[in-house]
Parts: C-alpha cells; sequence; structure tokens
C-alpha cells in the first residue's frame, strides 16, 4: 500500500517541499512520504504518523528495518 496521492502533495506541501530530517528543499517528486509507526505494525497513511523526507534520509530509516 502506498500514501494517497491527496495526502502525499497535501503533505509535502505543508512543509515548504522540504525535508523534515535534513532540513533542505527538494522538488516534489524527489520528496518520500515516511510512515513513523510501520505499516506491519498497524501504521497508517494519515498526516500524524508521515514524515516528508528526502531519498538520502528516507534510505537510512529503511536501511534500519
Amino acid at each position: 500500500m502506498s500514501c494517497p496521492n491527496y495526502l502525499r502533495k497535501a503533505l509535502k506541501k505543508a512543509v515548504d517541499f522540504t525535508c523534515e530530517d535534513c532540513g533542505r528543499v527538494f522538488p516534489e517528486n524527489e520528496l518520500e512520504i515516511h510512515r513513523i509507526k510501520e505499516g506491519y505494525k498497524g501504521g497508517k497513511y494519515i498526516g500524524r504518523n508521515c514524515k516528508v523526507l528526502c531519498g538520502s534520509c528516507h534510505k537510512v530509516y529503511a536501511d534500519s528495518w
């Protein structure tokens, strides 16, 4: 399951297209949505469970799973 388009766009816009970990600004298509509580643990794609990250920062989370 992936993040719904409407939510993905809203989250990116809400943070002004800025990675929430490194603080750099990116084009919209280079940002990814990360679930704070993982999907296999019941985490859903809802605003309070998501972070907007660049690919490099998102990879750090993926590597730690």
